[in-house]
């Protein structure tokens, strides 16, 4: 398992090397001191792009961060319907 620094460094960098990621943001459990840490604490984090088609349509992506325990998709979501505005 990553640490937490070398998870950072794995967002930063891929936020860094790819030129759709305009910026990355960190919210969550994680931006709060207060928060009790454990294993199941995920990275709950932003990358504001210049366009989500390329991102849609390749579901592989996430991978690179290492291997998924879930994966939500919002936008193929049937209930409730999806706003197809990227939220």
């Amino acid at each position: 398992m990553r640490s937490e620094q070398e998870m950072l460094t794995l967002i930063t960098t891929i936020a860094e090397q790819d030129e759709r990621i305009r910026a990355v943001m960190l919210n969550g459990s994680r931006t709060n001191p207060a928060a009790k840490r454990d294993i199941f604490q995920d990275y709950d984090i932003v990358y504001f792009v210049t366009e989500l088609e390329s991102f849609i349509a390749d579901a592989t992506w996430p991978h690179r961060f290492g291997e998924l325990m879930i994966m939500q998709l919002p936008e193929a979501m049937a209930d409730p319907p999806p706003m197809n505005d990227g939220h």
